[in-house]
């Protein structure tokens, strides 16, 4: 009896399965390649959109800053002006008040210094 070997319908070489080994290689690399790059524009975009809305914050506290401080200005101008209209209104209440609150301040503050002397 004599034994035929038949040959494998595809025969690999070395040199084929080194090529195919290195083109799997290459295709993953190229693939993680491109991950690296998608990732890379998801974290430059979303870095973007933070630094817009931070920037976006600080305008916006700017101007209510600044807003804040005109109506701080506005009051302490419109208070002013009613004092001073008040003085000259009713002068003789003026002193009085103003006599009553310098008498309390001198009465209370020998007393609230001796205190946290000791």
């Amino acid at each position: 009896m004599t034994t035929v070997k038949s040959e494998p319908a595809f025969s690999a070489t070395n040199a084929d399965a080194e090529n195919i080994r290195s083109t799997g290689a290459t295709c993953h690399a190229m693939r993680i390649e491109k991950d690296v790059k998608e990732a890379a524009m998801r974290v430059e975009k979303a870095f973007n959109e933070a630094k817009t809305t931070v920037n976006t914050k600080l305008e916006d506290a700017r101007i209510e800053a600044e807003r804040f401080g005109k109506r701080t200005r506005y009051a302490v101008e419109d208070g002013v002006r009613e004092a001073t209209h008040q003085i000259q209104r009713h002068p003789f209440n003026a002193v009085a008040i103003a006599f009553a609150a310098g008498a309390a301040v001198s009465f209370a503050a020998p007393h609230f210094f001796r205190r946290h002397a000791k």
